[in-house]
């Protein structure tokens, strides 16, 4: 616990509802591991997101739709290509397999939203399960009933739940679960905490995994000193330098500094963001934030805790577009995202931006990924 509190410190109201999802061996069954990739080809991750399924049902259809137009115009050789984005079928798969190992009798799969009314990509997953013959539905989590052996919702017990939350601050204007979060979903917290139903993705998964400063903790030298060389080789070569915005010292490359000051003094070299937010809410590159802006960001809120870290510069590519009825061309920052579920690896999301912050849920969009087979 003394650790948890540490790492994770807006986490701690969350921490005795943290179970592994039964059936699994792991903390985390799924995530999207997002990288930058610089001017010059080098590889670096910036964050992971384990709590959103964005990419891992709809990506491919950017590919074959892409690939459906290139191949009437003969520009793709056909035997050579293949598509190179996240597998459809992956997440289906997975989550009838963690099912499968659980022992739980086969029931309905309930795709869980909460206070948030987060909805992007679940009807998909819905679609998905149901072509697998399985009974799905989204349901509102505080809307389902526990009698302490199995969880419904109505009248039908559920086997598995897809949990698509977003847990912040309680105080958050974004993303959270307000204070009184234990009454609302204490059917939900019992079922998880007493294994009687599989849960797709953890609460571990949505708030530890899902913090952005984790990344920060990878350079403390307490962790350091339990990493090994190759671990920490790959830390130094391909984690940017990440810490949380904190009244205090962090560890920078040798030294200990106060974050405040050098978020500051480097703004140039930075990003900030929050540490608990998505789609690119309130993400600010430093060289391109106004003073007053960049102050309001760096300043302590309980509301919202803010990590800084070292900016890379994404790889641009030039991108034919449609702007004012016509085609023109434009350079785009690329980032991508790989696709891991239960330890396996399942494909890119590749996302294009004017903005070098290329969320979706700001001027990103996906584009088609395929990859040339051969020597």
């Amino acid at each position: 616990r003394e650790s948890f509190d540490h790492y994770s410190p807006d986490h701690q109201r969350i921490f005795h509802y943290l179970r592994k999802s039964i059936g699994s061996e792991t903390w985390q069954l799924f995530s999207r591991y997002d990288v930058v990739v610089s001017p010059v080809g080098d590889i670096f991750f910036i964050e992971g997101n384990t709590g959103c399924p964005a990419g891992f049902m709809h990506a491919v259809d950017f590919s074959v739709e892409t690939r459906r137009v290139l191949d009437s115009l003969g520009i793709l050789p056909k035997d050579s290509i293949e598509l190179g984005m996240i597998r459809p079928d992956a997440l289906i798969e997975m989550i009838l397999d963690v099912e499968a190992r659980s022992g739980i009798e086969p029931a309905l799969i309930a795709i869980l939203t909460d206070e948030n009314n987060l909805k992007l990509e679940l009807d998909l997953i819905e679609a998905g399960l149901r072509a697998a013959r399985r009974q799905a539905r989204i349901i509102d989590a505080r809307s389902l009933t526990f009698d302490g052996k199995h969880l419904y919702h109505q009248r039908d017990r559920i086997s598995v739940i897809f949990n698509k939350l977003r847990i912040s601050t309680p105080q958050s204007s974004n993303h959270c679960w307000r204070d009184g979060f234990e009454d609302r979903y204490r059917a939900l917290l019992d079922a998880v905490r007493t294994g009687a139903v599989v849960s797709i993705n953890s609460l571990a998964s949505l708030t530890v995994a899902e913090d952005k400063g984790m990344l920060a903790h990878l350079h403390d030298p307490t962790l350091r000193a339990i990493l090994s060389p190759a671990e920490r080789d790959f830390v130094d070569e391909m984690i940017p330098w990440t810490a949380r915005l904190v009244a205090g010292k962090v560890f920078r490359r040798g030294d200990w500094i106060d974050p405040i000051d050098f978020a500051r003094t480097h703004r140039d070299s930075l990003v900030i963001k929050p540490a608990h937010e998505g789609r690119g809410f309130e993400v600010h590159i430093g060289r391109e934030t106004r003073d007053s802006d960049w102050r309001r960001l760096t300043t302590l809120n309980p509301a919202m805790p803010m990590v800084i870290q070292e900016f890379i510069e994404p790889m641009t590519l030039p991108v034919h577009c449609l702007r004012d009825g016509g085609i023109q061309r434009e350079q785009m920052h690329l980032t991508l995202a790989l696709a891991v579920l239960d330890g396996k690896y399942e494909g890119i999301l590749s996302r294009i931006s004017p903005s070098m912050v290329t969320n979706v849920g700001r001027q990103g969009f996906v584009q088609a990924v395929f990859i040339e087979n051969g020597d």
